[in-house]
């Protein structure tokens, strides 16, 4: 129903904001990296999400559209509510949380107050794909970071192996990306992304 707002940060709580839009105040549930991107009294656009409810419309909105499409992702994982998707989102980053996925980090995953050890292994089982095939996800200051779609299954068992080794996840991937023959089998991709990290 609603794609965005536009306008004027009016009032920031705990964990919702007030946005007028020509005088009206539209009451807005964000997560904490999104209220400090947000300023107040200040122009801001906030891509939205509608949840309904059967007695309720309750708004939640997000300073980049990369950090909504993330909260829908979270959202889209039975056992995960609105509210739970919201502390996900506060407690880690985009970019942060992408690489918790990928790195299959339950523990990271159950210090956010909600998630115990059964809703983290779901969380990771049902997204960890989606975000691998993913072109690129952002951090929360915006800038881009490669936890990208590196491939097919041997490649991205490559950067599993690489990270296992101690690599972060975008030293890991870069080095896959930066191979010229990246159909090699798995184990000639790990050699090789070895090579190319101790460059």
């Amino acid at each position: 129903m609603y794609d965005y707002l536009n306008g004027v940060l009016e009032h920031k709580s705990e964990d919702y904001i007030t946005v007028d839009v020509h005088g009206v105040g539209y009451k807005v549930f964000t997560s904490l990296q999104s209220m400090e991107h947000l300023k107040m009294g200040e122009s801001c656009k906030v891509y939205t999400f509608l949840h309904v409810r059967e007695d309720d419309l309750v708004l939640f909105g997000f300073s980049t559209r990369e950090e909504l499409k993330m909260y829908k992702l979270l959202n889209s994982v039975n056992g995960v509510g609105p509210k739970a998707a919201l502390a996900v989102l506060s407690t880690y980053g985009i970019g942060d949380l992408a690489r918790i996925l990928i790195a299959k980090d339950h523990l990271k995953l159950t210090k956010v107050p909600g998630v115990g050890k059964k809703l983290a292994e779901r969380l990771i089982l049902e997204l960890r794909d989606k975000i691998s095939n993913e072109e690129a996800i952002l951090s929360g200051n915006g800038t881009a970071i490669q936890v990208a779609r590196v491939g097919d299954d041997a490649q991205n068992e490559a950067v599993e192996a690489l990270v296992a080794l101690g690599y972060t996840n975008q030293e890991a991937v870069a080095a896959i990306l930066s191979l010229p023959d990246r159909s090699a089998p798995v184990e000639i991709l790990i050699k090789n992304g070895l090579k190319a990290l101790m460059r």
